[in-house]
């Protein structure tokens, strides 16, 4: 039973099914009517973690319910992410709407069926697979269940929508400038995003309609679960040790010191460790996308 995979789900289910519980909680508490509540990101995929913030999608069900009830999600917002003196309870990352943060809070049923159709690019397919309906109304559930199906299986896994996943994935990989001296878990080379790009197209390839990393890596290389869990348990480690939500390490730091302790290592060969897996994850994922 305390096989590392069995501790890392869980931790996840442990945190995940807290938030699910409050969200359901103000759903009720404000009178929600005619909106459902998906999650993406962390949430979505029931694998969020310590100081992992709420990826959160509104749906109302036409304009009429949106005039409304328009203020219940704003008020749902403002009860996730109030101060009190033990700290913020969530924050939220609204980054994944449509539009992003410049897009409204809670569109219809009918706006996410014409911007599915016309405007949401390949990385918008991939961040949808891990969708998951959380609180609200069930007839919404199911009609909004239904437009993300047709949205995530409806278009061909073929060589340039790989192409296009591929670059996103590099793409990201230039933003967190990894040194010698400084890895990056989660978005480095051979980090978690690896792993998890890897899980999201074997989905959409297979028209598979599950939302967590795991449970799909499972069908995968057992080497790759191991090395997989190994990210994560480090990104768990460092976030309790460090209180953030980050994922550098820098070689020889007192706080890598702290996470290698952890792992009954010293801090040179867990440092080798950390590198020979990144290694392993990055040849598994080029095979991926011949």
């Amino acid at each position: 039973l305390n096989s590392p995979v069995s501790r890392l789900k869980k931790l996840n289910n442990i945190i995940t099914n807290l938030a699910d519980f409050i969200i359901n909680q103000l759903y009720t508490i404000n009178e929600g009517k005619e909106f459902a509540i998906f999650g993406l990101g962390k949430l979505g995929s029931k694998e969020m973690n310590i100081g992992s913030d709420l990826d959160l999608i509104f749906v109302f069900k036409d304009e009429d319910a949106k005039l409304k009830y328009s203020k219940i999600p704003q008020k749902i917002v403002q009860d996730l992410t109030k101060y009190t003196k033990e700290g913020q309870l969530y924050q939220i990352d609204l980054r994944l709407r449509p539009y992003g943060k410049a897009g409204e809070l809670s569109p219809t049923v009918d706006f996410y069926r014409k911007y599915f159709s016309k405007e949401a690019r390949v990385w918008e397919v991939l961040a949808w697979t891990k969708s998951r309906f959380i609180a609200g109304d069930k007839e919404i559930k199911n009609e909004f269940e239904d437009l993300i199906k047709e949205f995530l299986f409806s278009r061909d896994v073929d060589k340039s929508f790989k192409e296009e996943v591929l670059d996103m994935r590099l793409k990201l990989e230039g933003i967190t400038k990894e040194t010698e001296n400084v890895l990056d878990i989660k978005l480095g080379k051979g980090g978690i995003a690896d792993i998890e790009f890897m899980v999201q197209l074997f989905y959409l390839e297979n028209k598979d309609r599950r939302t967590g990393i795991l449970e799909g890596l499972l069908d995968f290389d057992p080497d790759v679960v191991d090395d997989y869990i190994f990210l994560r348990e480090i990104e768990t480690r460092l976030r309790l040790v460090k209180g953030l939500s980050t994922s550098k390490l820098t070689k020889d730091d007192t706080i890598t010191g702290r996470i290698a302790d952890t792992f009954d290592l010293d801090t040179k060969t867990f440092w080798n460790r950390l590198k020979e897996t990144k290694e392993r994850i990055r040849t598994h994922f080029y095979r991926y996308f011949k």
